[in-house]
């Protein structure tokens, strides 16, 4: 379930022509992409493709690395929460977290949810399936390597979470949002 990718981050195959989330003919094994790293001209690293038929899913966290490295409160208590694999993305400003978990029947993928704290809301997205994540191998904080079932905690965070932007709160609301489910 392995692609290369380009420096747009157009999913390619080990030959270098384009490759497709949602058609394994055009994917190769971990090791057959790590291979053609060194001769597919335009890649510049490789992804893993997302499936229904595997229970990996995957967060992304765009931006949310300051500029020592550091991730805001929100974020630590969300990759506590989830405890799975995390790594920088290739821009070094976001987080990539890789974790398996039985997703909800009426889950759909691509989804961007909400998390609100101190007033504040912030986007993540959710995949797992037809799509592909970068892997950079770059893993932040010390995170482990075991992709553990967090079925439980992934729910949690859907609870925890919406997918539509909230309406402004009056400022007078001092409530604030915890992913752990604590105001």
């Amino acid at each position: 379930q392995w692609v290369l990718f380009n420096a747009q981050k157009i999913p390619l195959q080990v030959s270098g022509a384009h490759a497709s989330s949602t058609d394994p003919r055009t994917w190769s094994s971990f090791g057959e992409a790590r291979l053609a790293l060194s001769h597919v001209k335009e890649a510049v690293g490789s992804g893993f493709v997302l499936t229904r038929d595997d229970p990996v899913c995957a967060i992304d966290i765009d931006h949310c690395l300051d500029a020592e490295g550091k991730a805001p409160w929100w974020v630590e208590e969300l990759l506590s929460t989830l405890n799975g694999y995390v790594e920088r993305s290739p821009s070094g400003k976001g987080l990539h977290v890789l974790f398996q978990a039985t997703v909800p029947p009426d889950f759909r993928g691509g989804r961007r949810l909400f998390m609100a704290s101190d007033q504040t809301e912030h986007a993540i997205e959710v995949y797992h399936e037809a799509r592909y994540l970068t892997v950079t191998g770059d893993v932040w904080n010390g995170s482990g390597s075991d992709l553990t079932d967090r079925t439980a905690e992934f729910r949690h965070v859907l609870e925890c979470s919406r997918t539509e932007r909230a309406e402004p709160k009056p400022r007078g609301d001092s409530k604030s949002f915890k992913v752990n489910g604590d105001a």
